[in-house]
C-alpha cells in the first residue's frame, strides 16, 4: 500500500480456490481472477472477517482468513455522479488499470 494525494492506493493478492487480485484507492476498485475482470467499481466489493464483520484494506494482514463479497451495481442504488467518465479517470491513473472501459453501457458519454 501506497499514500497518493491522501488517499491508501494499493492491490492486493487474495489466495483460496482462485487466486483474486483486489484493488483499491481507499475504497475497493477493481476485482480481477485468472486474467479476467469480475467486479468494477461502483460494483459494491467489500471483505468480512470470519465474524462476519467489515474489515477494510488496511486492516488486513498477510495471513489473515477473509470472506470476499461483491454485488452487480445494478442489484444497489448509485448515485448518478458516477455515471462520468471522468471521475474514473485519475483512479486509473493511480491504480494502472483499466475501469472505464469495463463501465461502457452504464458511463454517459
Amino acid at each position: 500500500m501506497r499514500r497518493r494525494g491522501g488517499f491508501d492506493v494499493g492491490t492486493m493478492i487474495i489466495e483460496g480456490e482462485k487466486k483474486w487480485e483486489l484493488s483499491y484507492v481507499n475504497e475497493y476498485m477493481t476485482l480481477d481472477s485468472e486474467g479476467r475482470r469480475v467486479s468494477t467499481y461502483p460494483d459494491l466489493i467489500t471483505t468480512f472477517d470470519v465474524e462476519g464483520n467489515p474489515i477494510t484494506s488496511t486492516s488486513l494482514s498477510i495471513g489473515d482468513i477473509i470472506y470476499l463479497v461483491t454485488v452487480p451495481k445494478e442489484k444497489i442504488k448509485v448515485g448518478d455522479g458516477n455515471r462520468y467518465p471522468e471521475i474514473y479517470e485519475p483512479i486509473e491513473k493511480a491504480l494502472d488499470k483499466p475501469m472505464i472501459m469495463y463501465l461502457k453501457g452504464y458511463l454517459k458519454s
